[in-house]
């Protein structure tokens, strides 16, 4: 069984396909532990909540049987669905457990969701996905994978800000508003083969047909991560390169 919350859903819903011809893509998997796994095959999300709801905590909800327990396998949610369970949750409530749905199965494998705002339930019960989730775990990086990384942290206003750029620059035209930005690469280096660049990172968008857009997010703070250790930790002045300097430790700022 698990508990998971409204925002997790929603977040992982946002990943999902529209496209009714890719019904494999319309759903989303919700695994054993938790996780809610989306994609539209563009973009692959995989959401959790931070801390786990003990199962006992969620209230009994009418219509739901009461040998759901946890789920052996994954479950695949349609949209829809998630929509309702969504809809069955207070706006607003004093019992956070109120915001989160309950997933699970029966011993005989047929899954069951359920919300409620403790005065008009929602029960669903969920199909076999008819066909085969993408092996979204093949396509996933993880630490370590790769030699040399770089990491780039924004705040989701800024992002916010730039998708709508995007969106307005290409209003006019058949581009889908892209966004490009251009990671800085510099010689800085620092211990263990972590190294940061503080610079602005440039971003464009537009077309030629519709609004060109350049400009500069900053300032920014660069992370660059390899397995090769450097020697020293130093940053090379780009006006002096004689000049070398102890670079600062500390996290990366986000922007």
């Amino acid at each position: 069984m698990s508990v998971i919350s409204r925002n997790t859903l929603k977040i992982a819903a946002l990943a999902t396909s529209d496209d009714t011809s890719r019904y494999t893509l319309n759903a989303v998997r919700v695994e054993p532990d938790g996780r809610c796994v989306a994609t539209d095959g563009h973009i692959l999300v995989i959401a959790k909540d931070g801390s786990a709801t003990p199962d006992a905590d969620f209230p009994v909800v009418p219509g739901l049987p009461e040998n759901v327990n946890g789920s052996a396998g994954a479950v695949h949610i349609p949209t829809g669905i998630i929509s309702r369970l969504i809809k069955a949750m207070p706006t607003k409530s004093t019992l956070p457990i109120l915001t989160m749905a309950r997933i699970g199965a029966t011993p005989d494998g047929q899954a069951y969701a359920a919300a409620t705002d403790l005065e008009a339930p929602t029960v669903a019960k969920i199909a076999e996905l008819n066909g085969q989730f993408p092996q979204y775990e093949r396509v996933m990086v993880k630490d370590g994978q790769r030699a040399h990384v770089i990491k780039l942290t924004l705040s989701a206003e800024i992002l916010a800000t730039l998708a709508k750029m995007g969106q307005l620059a290409a209003s006019h035209s058949k581009s889908l508003g892209a966004v490009t930005l251009e990671i800085p690469v510099g010689r800085c280096y620092r211990d263990k083969g972590t190294a940061n660049i503080n610079s602005a990172v440039r971003f464009t968008t537009g077309t030629p047909s519709s609004v060109l857009v350049e400009g500069a997010i900053m300032p920014c703070r660069v992370w660059q991560i390899t397995n090769q250790p450097q020697e020293k930790a130093v940053h090379h002045d780009r006006q002096n390169p004689s000049k070398r300097q102890r670079q600062p430790s500390g996290k990366a700022r986000r922007c």
